[in-house]
């Protein structure tokens, strides 16, 4: 009894703790009565549980209803969202989390950090480049130690500016200095790189070094075969790394170097289909 009544205690303190978070903090957008908050979990919900334009949905008119709301608000949410795409939790807080969802009965329901992170994405994609001025910051967030927030900072950097006219530098110096263990940060800076104009000569090598480099038993080495075809004629340099892929026990890995050869250079990818074709 004793036990329960402490663990009563604690939870009370934590949600008193949380509620007089945001009592305190600065006070928020309004649009049409209701706060930024209840905006960007509206919009966010529907595209959390899978809504589409294509198919018939009965929250679609509170989504676009939400987007509208969102698009008004504009730059004024930016504070709120850098501040979503940094968002940690606390180890007492992860512990709450953990408690909370062994024990639904309680009613509790604590938002975890990667919830903000996604909706910071969400939001940021929706704004794109009218969100330019949240740039620094998000750089600012791709030095953060906890590899999620770098994760989604790489994410809201490239829906802002899908060529990284500005933030190429950046997120290839965040694939450098990445460490192996850094699984989702490598495999979104990979998927950003293959969509953006940056330098062939920056962007190039780097990949490379994940196809058969040094970093090419790191698991990541088909989605920057990929990213390659993205970069076009100009990467001919990594000529001779696609070829020797065509030969990898890969599966995946040898269709994406065949893939990307044909874009890179059409007359090697023919003369070596036809070499293995005969």
């Amino acid at each position: 009894m004793k036990r329960k009544r402490l663990i009563q205690i604690s939870l009370a303190l934590a949600v008193l703790s949380v509620a007089m978070y945001y009592a305190l903090r600065p006070t928020e957008p309004v649009y049409q009565g209701k706060t930024l908050t209840v905006w960007i979990d509206q919009y966010c919900a529907f595209l959390t549980l899978g809504g589409t334009f294509f198919k018939p949905n009965p929250d679609r008119p509170k989504f676009m209803e939400a987007m509208s709301a969102l698009q008004h608000i504009g730059t004024n949410a930016l504070p709120a969202l850098i501040e979503r795409a940094a968002r940690k939790d606390s180890a007492m807080k992860k512990k709450l989390i953990a408690f909370t969802d062994r024990h639904p009965g309680l009613g509790i329901h604590l938002q975890p950090a990667e919830d903000y992170h996604q909706q910071a994405v969400y939001v940021f994609t929706l704004l794109g480049r009218d969100a330019k001025l949240a740039v620094p910051a998000l750089i600012s967030l791709l030095r953060d130690e906890d590899t999620s927030i770098r994760a989604t900072a790489a994410w809201c950097l490239f829906k802002i500016d899908p060529e990284a006219k500005e933030t190429a530098p950046a997120l290839v110096q965040t694939l450098r200095d990445a460490k192996e263990s850094d699984e989702r940060l490598i495999e979104t800076v990979l998927h950003t790189i293959r969509d953006f104009s940056a330098k062939p000569d920056i962007v190039v090598p780097l990949l490379v070094d994940y196809i058969c480099g040094a970093r090419a038993d790191w698991g990541h080495a088909s989605t920057a075969t990929s990213a390659l075809a993205h970069c076009g004629k100009e990467a001919k340099a990594a000529v001779p790394a696609l070829v020797a892929q065509l030969d990898n026990t890969n599966s995946v890995i040898r269709e994406a170097a065949s893939d990307a050869l044909m874009v890179v250079d059409n007359d090697t990818w023919e003369r070596e289909f036809m070499k293995r074709n005969k």
